[in-house]
């Protein structure tokens, strides 16, 4: 009678995230700015899902309905996740609130209907959830290589998916003493799980480009020249003559951006600023300059920019730390600019201030945004639920000291809640370190966020039950 239970109760949960998946507001086109280049397979780009964009084109289906086979392959890997929690002892209601938070988002089912990375890479995510939740109930190896084999893969489908590999680590120290199989077979079986995806994706790539792969690093690094040049940077190498023409160049305009962002009245709106003029600073910065030193020394523009942020972050160390403090800050900062007292802020900051550092090419909603009321609830609610998942992550250190703590009780229960969220706030500060804040980033870990708060309940829950 259970198991005819858990047979009903796991396709109702799919049928209901399917059914409002469906027929939600879609919060995004189904082009982004960023489309373009999935759907040209551009040098830049990983090969996963290029290639899974071009074999549905080939088998006669549209970008539209390729958008209904992403939500389609989310299915079962929700489904395993669903199991997982049941074998765990995860009450029906606990999941039941574990899918109205993926659904409550508005973004998360959202991205099903974009031509973007993001709906596989939260079907990948998800499934390593699974593997992970089963590897720590049993500590069984085959479940650790499955979430090797999704660590590998969401590095492959893109680069942020490599930060995720720290749970990898994390999942050895635990289990390791009580895993099924001799030390070279796990072994074996962890490093070959691990390569699938790269793998993979490095012949898929060198079918289509051969040799010829290109790096988004470059134009992260010259952002980050951008937010941290100084004018007494003395910049060497073989390229010192080219390279400090450039932050002279450099540091002419964007040293008002600095002055701006420094004189922000709100701490609230920095980090989200700050973000949006590193993302110009990106695509904009020394255009004319870099392709004028390139053609007349016939060094690459991306060298040369490259080198800029290299030096720039050596010269200026201190400050890129806090520049990747502030875009680890503004992860959690959705709706920042709309919060109420930060609008009116912004808005009589920028009224007063007639220079306003590309006041015609950083967007409206940056230098006016406008006031939302539902930003009272969200922003401070999601720096507080980074915060906590904060302090929840530094439990694993106590884990990793002492394993056995996580082998039965409420401490069992805490267990998968502080590796989640262990493993949120690695990634989260890994891509501060090497680009920017952006929700967009968050949104691809918000089940493992989900999946933290229901075992933080379930930890109490079971404490409390212990007690009477």
């Amino acid at each position: 009678m259970r198991n005819l239970k858990a047979n009903v109760f796991v396709p109702l949960c799919l049928v209901g995230y399917v059914a409002i998946a469906l027929f939600l507001p879609r919060a995004f086109p189904l082009l982004e700015l960023d489309s373009r280049s999935y759907i040209e397979f551009a040098t830049t780009r990983t090969a996963i899902y290029p290639s899974f964009v071009r074999a549905l084109g080939w088998l006669g289906l549209g970008l539209q309905q390729i958008t209904y086979v992403q939500l389609v392959l989310f299915v079962p890997a929700l489904a395993l996740l669903i199991v997982s929690m049941l074998r765990w002892g995860v009450p029906r209601i606990g999941i039941v609130a574990f899918i109205g938070g993926l659904i409550a988002s508005f973004h998360f089912p959202s991205y099903h209907w974009t031509i973007m990375t993001e709906s596989i890479f939260f079907t990948v995510i998800v499934i390593a959830a699974a593997c992970c939740l089963d590897y720590l109930r049993t500590s069984r190896i085959i479940f650790l290589s499955g979430v090797c084999a999704c660590v590998g893969v969401l590095a492959a489908i893109r680069p942020a998916g490599l930060t995720l590999a720290p749970i990898i680590i994390i999942l050895l120290r635990l289990k390791w003493h009580r895993r099924d199989v001799s030390t070279s077979a796990a072994v074996v079986a962890i490093v070959g799980s691990v390569l699938i995806g790269p793998v993979t994706e490095r012949l898929l790539f060198r079918t289509v480009h051969g040799d010829q792969r290109s790096s988004l690093l470059p134009v992260t690094m010259l952002g980050k020249a951008a937010m941290l040049v100084r004018q007494d940077m003395v910049f060497t190498g073989p390229h010192a003559s080219s390279l400090n023409e450039l932050r002279e160049r450099l540091f002419e305009t964007y040293g008002p951006v600095q002055t701006y962002l420094a004189h922000l009245p709100s701490l609230v709106a920095y980090p989200v600023e700050t973000a949006a003029y590193e993302v110009l600073a990106q695509s904009d910065a020394l255009t004319t300059e870099l392709e004028a030193i390139a053609a007349k020394t016939g060094v690459s523009a991306d060298v040369l920019r490259t080198e800029l942020g290299r030096q720039a972050i050596r010269h200026n160390f201190s400050g890129f730390i806090r520049l990747s403090l502030t875009h680890y800050v503004g992860q959690w900062s959705m709706m920042a600019l709309r919060f109420p007292p930060t609008s009116r802020a912004i808005n009589a900051y920028v009224a007063s201030n007639p220079n306003v550092p590309f006041s015609d090419k950083i967007g409206d909603l940056y230098l006016h945004p406008p006031a939302r009321p539902i930003a009272m609830l969200v922003y401070p609610s999601m720096l507080a639920i980074g915060g906590l998942t904060l302090i929840l992550g530094l439990f694993t250190a106590i884990y990793m000291v002492r394993p056995a703590l996580g082998e039965t009780g409420p401490l069992r229960d805490l267990l998968p809640a502080a590796v989640f969220a262990t493993t949120v706030h690695s990634y989260a500060f890994a891509i501060s370190l090497v680009n920017i804040a952006t929700p967009r980033y968050l949104v691809a870990v918000y089940p493992l966020i989900l999946l933290s708060g229901i075992f933080v309940i379930l930890a109490a829950m079971r404490s409390r039950m212990d007690r009477q």
